[in-house]
């Protein structure tokens, strides 16, 4: 793979597991073991450090994450960490996870408080307040300079990480960049509009920007593995009128015509 693994960039590739090497599933060690190949090649080769994970909804994402962070902070490379979401759920999931290897090593970010003495920091985008305005001074750009962090892990990058998101990317062009998904985001830009520009600017374009993913697995091997279920399609309609929403709980969140815009 063009490096050999008596180099410092291999050192998270043999770096024992916390808690012995039985705690995952054969895909989620190919994934962190795929993951840390690429990154290892992208340093040695001199190439953004970047790589795309692929894995159904179910299949342990942020496990995975904790034990792509974990083995590198036991080889000695990491420096400070961000995990990036845009939901809060995804945040607490994330803050617990890593919290259980790292402890108050790992912290959440509030509006109030940039947890500056933590090495792993888990935050939302709205959180950070990135703006689509890059000179304009947010709580990412107060707190924490350019390449500020050495790794960065970006959940459910097909729908965050671009448009005004990407200042999490921009400014730590340094950084180690995964991105995680189920489904990987390409995109076709037909129109030459304002927004559309804005679409194809850095990552909208999970596999231009990140490369093709290390590791895939879908739900369709997840379910003949027996890790997933199996999905039931419900076909129904729903009659508004029956939800108890009113003509004025709609009108308040100043709705726009589904067809026109």
């Amino acid at each position: 793979m063009g490096f050999s693994l008596e180099e410092p960039a291999a050192r998270p590739l043999l770096t024992r597991y916390r808690g012995g090497e039985a705690t995952r599933r054969y895909y989620q060690d190919a994934a962190i073991r795929a993951t840390l190949e690429k990154i290892a090649q992208c340093q040695t080769r001199g190439w953004p450090k970047r790589a795309l994970l692929s894995l159904a909804t179910g299949a342990g994402k942020t496990f995975i994450a904790v034990n792509i962070l974990s083995r590198i902070a036991g080889a000695g490379q990491l420096r400070r960490a961000l995990f990036v979401c845009d939901r809060d759920e995804l945040r607490s999931q994330a803050a617990a996870a890593l919290q259980i290897i790292f402890g108050a090593d790992a912290a959440t970010v509030s509006a109030g408080d940039e947890k500056k003495n933590a090495r792993i920091l888990i935050a939302t985008y709205q959180t950070l307040d990135v703006d689509n305005e890059e000179d304009t001074a947010n709580f990412l750009t107060t707190h924490y300079p350019e390449n500020y962090f050495s790794h960065i892990i970006i959940d459910e990058c097909h729908r965050s990480a671009w448009g005004k998101w990407s200042q999490v990317l921009t400014r730590n062009p340094d950084a180690v960049q995964i991105g995680l998904t189920a489904t990987p985001r390409e995109l076709e830009v037909t129109e030459d509009t304002r927004e559309s520009q804005a679409d194809a600017r850095i990552t909208a374009d999970n596999m231009r920007y990140f490369g093709e993913p290390v590791y895939e697995y879908d739900i369709a091997q997840g379910i003949e593995d027996g890790y997933l279920a199996a999905c039931e399609i419900q076909r129904s309609q729903v009659n508004l009128d029956d939800t108890g929403i009113t003509i004025e709980d709609i009108l308040a969140r100043n709705p726009v015509d589904a067809e026109t815009g």
